[in-house]
């Protein structure tokens, strides 16, 4: 999220040694070949609204994301606060359907808010 890729791979590589079966190093491998623009890699290793994005492949990101929204897959990566400041989503930012998804998720939040209060 802070665009330090370098840093991310080289983390990345200590964590694949001390751990090799980390379940969540294929998705920011993922990440990080999307962000550096390597479509092939990256979406042999994960397709998701967040690789999608990532890749400019705008159309396919919001149908993923409106997906796992749909599935109540939205628990952190696609609800109101990631999908409104991170990085990722930036090139998503002036489209409709994106902008509705957000609304969409906003109000989730307020809704949630009201009920729950500010934990």
């Amino acid at each position: 999220m802070m665009k330090k890729y370098d840093e991310a791979k080289e983390v990345l590589v200590k964590v694949e040694k001390i751990n090799p079966r980390y379940s969540s190093a294929q998705y920011y491998k993922a990440l990080l070949f999307a962000a550096d623009g390597e479509k092939k890699k990256a979406l042999s290793l994960r397709k998701n609204g967040a690789v999608y994005a990532l890749l400019g492949m705008k159309k396919e990101a919001i149908k993923y994301i409106n997906k796992a929204i749909k599935r109540g897959n939205e628990h952190f990566q696609y609800s109101y606060f990631p999908l409104l400041n991170n990085h990722i989503y930036d090139n998503l930012r002036e489209n409709p359907q994106f902008e509705k998804i957000l609304e969409t998720q906003k109000q989730k939040y307020e809704d949630r808010l009201k009920k729950f209060g500010d934990l």
